[in-house]
């Protein structure tokens, strides 16, 4: 697969090639964001094509985003699937339910419940169990 970061608030995701490959400059977390909604939404609609029996070689999927206030957040995700003209259009809307099934949307269609705490590493401990061992505070 390989990630196109086209601008700040827009990412593509072509599904061909093995490996997965990005491509352009600000990998960050809200490109990290739309490339999950992105990744998972292809898993889904090639599962849909492969049970329909559909040929979706050179299927994309683009992800664009635009920012709210109060709280300053992501407030909309408008997602094209880019399909090949061997999908007949008469299943277009098929692969559009499919691709609404993807956990990730239905995640930030529900609001998660988010909890942050705070724990201190020991550094006594090797680099590699420090990590994995904290002490909560109260």
């Amino acid at each position: 697969m390989q990630l196109t970061i086209l601008d700040e608030q827009h990412v593509r995701l072509a599904t061909v090639g093995d490996g997965f490959d990005v491509v352009g400059e600000h990998f960050g977390p809200l490109q990290m964001l739309a490339t999950s909604l992105a990744l998972c939404t292809a898993s889904v609609v090639q599962a849909y094509g492969d049970t329909a029996q559909l040929n979706l070689e050179g299927f994309e999927v683009d992800v664009r985003w635009a920012y709210v206030d109060d709280p300053y957040r992501v407030g909309n995700f408008d997602m094209t699937l880019l399909l090949p003209p061997t999908v007949p259009p008469q299943r277009h809307k098929a692969v559009i339910r499919a691709a609404n099934t993807c956990t990730v949307h239905h995640t930030l269609q529900h609001h998660p419940h988010i909890a942050t705490d705070v724990a201190v590493l020991d550094p006594t401990l090797p680099q590699t169990e420090a990590h994995h061992h904290h002490v909560h505070q109260a």
